[in-house]
């Protein structure tokens, strides 16, 4: 760990946990990372970090959505039923999680929490290894990792979900959205081996550049109901300002992942030239048609 980071973990684990503070913070990471000033410009990270520390991110809506078993109450005021992942179990306890049998292939993450999850395959039951990782996610908080507001008061719950497509390594679709029109696509590729990203615009022209993860070098074909995935991001999306809409597809069927308020916490890189490739991204995410 560098100079940075851990001067940065010693100021989140030792500052007060309030909205002075937490704008602090999030002012020290935005420099520290990458290297200037937030400003009030129409620049991706610049924007998220507008979101993450102004009253934006205590819209009640934005909190709502943070909370996965939530996000899909809002969703199914908005789009049809058939693009929601259905609900195995919510679980607001570990004994919940304890007591339940698996019968099918499944995919198990919490509701409060980013980035976690746990695929069982073939009726495999969970494991002691399984049941530990689940019991510790029921005490954390996703507003300590990254002071985002949004998830403070998320109470903990373990989600369970069928696992889409029977694919274990499926592809994630991440339209990024403004004033409710779709702008880019990120997709991510292998994220629990070697994780890598491509970027696309609108019209499916894949754009050299990436975010905090290596470019994938391959050749994605479009896919047959990206059209649809548009128009169902334009409808999720048009209730917020700047957004990230989830999805997957296998080219018949979609589902809506979640909705991101704040990619990345404000905090990811672009490559190959850092600040450059950002201000391209931003032209292209932020122009008014």
């Amino acid at each position: 760990m560098n100079i940075k980071r851990t001067l940065f973990k010693f100021f989140l684990d030792n500052l007060p946990n309030n909205k002075f503070f937490d704008k602090i913070l999030s002012f020290i990471q935005f420099f520290f990372i990458h290297k200037r000033l937030p400003s009030k410009k129409k620049i991706f990270n610049d924007m998220l970090y507008y979101i993450k520390t102004s009253k934006e991110i205590e819209d009640p809506l934005r909190i709502f959505v943070s909370d996965k078993e939530f996000c899909k109450i809002f969703l199914h005021q908005v789009i049809e039923k058939k693009y929601i992942v259905p609900n195995i179990l919510v679980a607001k306890n570990f004994s919940e999680i304890d007591k339940f049998t698996l019968n099918s292939n499944c995919v198990i993450k919490p509701t409060h929490l980013a980035g976690k999850w746990i695929i069982k395959k073939e009726k495999n039951q969970l494991d002691n290894i399984d049941k530990q990782k689940i019991e510790s996610w029921f005490r954390q908080n996703q507003y300590y990792a990254n002071r985002e507001r949004n998830y403070l008061n998320l109470k903990p719950k373990i989600i369970i979900e069928p696992l889409l497509f029977n694919n274990e390594n499926i592809i994630d679709y991440k339209i990024f959205c403004f004033n409710g029109q779709a702008k880019a696509v990120q997709v991510d590729f292998d994220r629990a081996t070697d994780h890598s990203r491509s970027i696309y615009d609108i019209e499916w022209n894949k754009l050299g550049i990436s975010i905090d993860f290596k470019m994938n070098e391959k050749k994605l074909i479009k896919p047959k109901n990206f059209n649809e995935m548009i128009i169902l991001a334009e409808k999720i999306s048009k209730y917020f300002n700047f957004v990230r809409i989830d999805m997957y597809t296998n080219d018949k069927e979609i589902f809506i992942g979640e909705i991101t308020n704040i990619h990345g916490g404000a905090t990811e890189k672009f490559l190959p030239h850092g600040y450059l490739s950002e201000i391209y991204f931003s032209k292209i995410l932020f122009y008014e048609k």
